[in-house]
């Protein structure tokens, strides 16, 4: 997923690997944010903390046919100054 401008560019399930025999596509992504010059990952999916999904987006991802797009979601207070996804392809 790339964003420039405000706009985001959606992906579609055939550009992702998928890293798990379950049902669907679970996605092989790493995410990282960059606050203050400091780069940290952020997990898929966690209990606690940042984290982030791949999500239906039908609205923000209207190039695609899956409208998926990439969440973090992030309960600190402190504002996120970059958002880095990286997905492998199949």
């Amino acid at each position: 997923m790339r964003e420039r401008a405000g706009r985001t560019a959606g992906l579609t399930t055939t550009q992702l690997r998928d890293s798990s025999t379950e049902p669907g596509v679970q996605p092989s992504c790493t995410v990282t944010v960059e606050r203050d010059g400091v780069e940290q990952p952020v997990p898929l999916g966690s209990a606690y903390g940042p984290c982030f999904e791949v999500a239906a987006d039908a609205v923000a991802c209207t190039g695609t046919s899956d409208h998926l797009r990439i969440v973090v979601h992030d309960p600190s207070t402190r504002p996120i100054a970059i958002v880095r996804a990286r997905s492998e392809v199949p």
